[in-house]
């Protein structure tokens, strides 16, 4: 199997926050703290952005890319993506972190 890229680490802090860290293949990390609302919010806009990217297949990301052709079908694909996330964010104790290999 080979290496992602890039590792995502959501994590759910036990105050309601999160903290958000990218590894890179070469084992470099970057990283932010979502506190107070965006730490609630920002989880559910990450996943949602890995949804798409991961589905529609868009290793750079979306942003400043063009738009993909998409279908109605990609959308369910996404939308199928986007609720398997954010019920296993939703599920997730806090303290523990969601693993996401990118792409």
């Amino acid at each position: 199997m080979a290496l992602a890229r890039l590792v995502i680490q959501i994590k759910k802090k036990t105050d309601g926050s999160a903290a958000l860290s990218c590894r890179r293949g070469d084992g470099s990390v970057t990283w932010q703290g979502q506190d107070g609302q965006q730490g609630r919010f920002f989880p559910l806009h990450d996943l949602t952005h890995y949804a798409v990217e991961t589905v529609l297949y868009h290793p750079r990301g979306l942003s400043g890319a063009p738009p993909p052709v998409v279908t109605d079908e990609d959308l369910n694909k996404v939308r199928d993506k986007r609720r398997e996330l954010f019920a296993r964010w939703a599920a997730l104790p806090a303290g523990e972190a969601l693993e996401l290999p990118f792409p």
